[in-house]
């Protein structure tokens, strides 16, 4: 398979997966892939192996979204480098809904063969917050006023 057909099958079983299909997303991924999330939530960071990958990164997300649909939007490749955009939406287990608008997001892969070896995903990270997790922020305060003006 090209890196394109590579990361087209990817996507392709982690939507049957999502949507409570029987695919397995983990056999197109190498053992010691690297997922890295860029950002300041509470999913950001770097998970260096397949384990991780699925007891942290993904088992955190399971815990919140009961069902999601994956797709690709479009797809460019050099090499053994992918960069796709990909569109996530979801069903939280609150009832909220993640990326109602349908907006894309950039992923790009590293591919070694017939697996992928790195994933950094560039995802909404505001809507991680709010809707994935759950979390509620405040408008910035006006600021107090001093006794002495």
């Amino acid at each position: 398979m090209t890196p394109k057909e590579v990361v087209t099958e990817f996507i392709a079983r982690c939507d049957r997966a999502a949507s409570g299909g029987d695919a397995d997303p983990w056999a197109v991924l190498t053992d010691d892939v690297r997922v890295n999330l860029p950002g300041k939530t509470i999913l950001s960071g770097e998970y260096p192996n397949k384990e991780i990958v699925q007891n942290v990164l993904v088992a955190s997300v399971a815990e919140r979204i009961t069902s999601a649909k994956v797709s690709i939007s479009s797809l460019v490749a050099q090499g053994d480098r992918v960069a796709a955009l990909v569109v996530t939406t979801g069903k939280t287990v609150d009832g909220q809904t993640y990326n109602p608008k349908g907006e894309v997001n950039g992923v790009t892969f590293g591919v070694k063969g017939d697996q992928i070896e790195e994933i950094v995903l560039f995802p909404d990270n505001t809507m991680i917050e709010t809707v994935i997790m759950d979390r509620r922020y405040l408008p910035p305060s006006e600021p107090a006023e001093t006794p002495n003006g």
